[in-house]
């Protein structure tokens, strides 16, 4: 199930979706041949031919997207990889602070992700490797959306400066959550402790009233007991 917090942090990313999805528009205009060889991680190169022009150029397979499923199948390897190079100790991690578990389940083998958040994991990888552009093969045969991380040099909108302060928005409302909850639970126990005194007082009161009419009872028993030999005293003194 999908936290609060990691609806905010998939939100954020998807905010830059015209910027990404206009990057995979523009590659269409590219013909790459994806070969076997590329896939399986034999090769980095890959051949791109635009305008009758061919070349090759620098790429990475990612994974892709069982829409049936609804989950991101990384490829072997390539999640840590880029765990490991790009995402450890940057500034999305540091910026993520108490929540750094948001972006390293994203890097599980397999992550499950309804088809609203398909785009989470490419778009973030786009962000990573600004010098790449992140493009999509899509495969209606098998239901399928395949990422490639490939240098076709296509230039992008995206705003660091603005990811980089929504997320710390993001964190600073992580704290006003926490700091509720904590108001929240202190407020508990206060009423709890109220409950408790009162509990404690009206026992008391009860155990306190008890000795109370014991102690009068006593007095009573003793004055009675009192005049009944002063009574008894006088008859003998009479007879």
């Amino acid at each position: 199930m999908v936290t609060d917090n990691e609806k905010m942090f998939y939100s954020i990313i998807l905010q830059n979706k015209d910027v990404f999805e206009n990057v995979i528009k523009e590659s269409l205009k590219y013909k790459i041949n994806l070969t076997k060889e590329f896939i399986d991680f034999k090769t980095n190169e890959i051949e791109i031919i635009k305008s009758n022009k061919k070349s090759i150029v620098n790429g990475y397979p990612l994974g892709l997207y069982d829409k049936s499923k609804e989950k991101f199948i990384w490829f072997p390897h390539i999640n840590n990889l880029i765990y490991n190079n790009a995402v450890k100790n940057s500034f999305i991690e540091d910026k993520l602070q108490n929540n750094k578990n948001i972006i390293t389940n994203l890097f599980e083998s397999q992550v499950l992700l309804e088809q609203k958040y398909e785009n989470v994991i490419p778009y973030l990888v786009a962000m990573l490797y600004t010098n790449f552009n992140v493009i999509r093969f899509e495969n209606d045969d098998y239901n399928v959306n395949l990422y490639a991380l490939v240098k076709l040099g296509i230039k992008d909108n995206f705003d660091v400066k603005k990811f980089s302060l929504s997320l710390s928005i993001l964190n600073i409302n992580d704290k006003i959550m926490k700091n509720n909850n904590k108001l929240i639970s202190r407020t508990k126990i206060k009423r709890q402790s109220k409950k408790g005194s009162k509990k404690q007082s009206k026992k008391g009161s009860k155990k306190q009233s008890k000795k109370g009419s014991k102690k009068q009872s006593k007095r009573q028993s003793k004055r009675q007991s009192k005049k009944e030999s002063k009574k008894e005293s006088k008859r003998q003194s009479k007879s």
